[in-house]
């Protein structure tokens, strides 16, 4: 495994965690998620208002046997549904994430595709109705370093090209977004003290 692949995996699997027990939310980590065999988590909280106390629940989370989030529910105090998220693993890749309307029904889907270095090679997103949003194709140096994401629109039609620099020590430097034009849309930059 080369480094430049442990790290990412280490950022997604973090970013993951987060979605459900990220700052402000208390819980398991992955680690002793899987450690435990927790197949589910469920946070209630309880709130004392005019000396009276109030309990609900504020978030459901599923895991598989690998300790992936395979489901992230959260509610509202008066008890509604918030949202709902759903993930599926090809081992430790998400390879598709579904996003819920408060009513129960599809409202986003995003697949993604991986190839044999485990580097996201295409996510394509769909809408409601099962129809193509966007599709997003990537592209890897040697290092493992996505250096290109070409943004495509449901018709096929290239909308916008997102560019990667990095460091010496294989850390991202710049993303710059342009469109189809070439005219800058966004650009970040990151700054290290080693």
């Amino acid at each position: 495994m080369n480094k430049q692949y442990t790290r990412l995996l280490s950022f997604l699997i973090l970013l993951i965690c987060l979605s459900s027990f990220g700052p402000g939310k208390s819980g398991p980590g992955k680690k002793d998620i899987k450690k435990h065999k927790i197949k589910s988590a469920t946070e209630t909280v309880t709130e004392v208002t005019e000396g009276k106390e109030k309990s609900y629940k504020k978030s459901y989370n599923k895991f598989d046997d690998a300790g992936n989030l395979i489901e992230d529910v959260e509610y509202h105090p008066d008890g509604t549904f918030k949202k709902k998220e759903t993930f599926t693993y090809n081992g430790k890749n998400v390879i598709e994430h579904v996003m819920y309307t408060p009513q129960g029904a599809v409202k986003k889907k995003v697949l993604k595709k991986y190839n044999s270095k485990n580097e996201k090679t295409e996510e394509t997103d769909y809408d409601a109705n099962n129809k193509l949003i966007e599709k997003a194709l990537c592209e890897y140096n040697t290092m493992g370093d996505r250096t290109i994401e070409n943004t495509y629109d449901g018709n096929g039609v290239f909308i916008k090209k997102t560019l990667y620099s990095y460091d010496k020590k294989g850390m991202l430097t710049e993303e710059k977004t342009v469109s189809a034009k070439g005219e800058l849309i966004a650009s970040k930059k990151y700054v290290y003290e080693y």
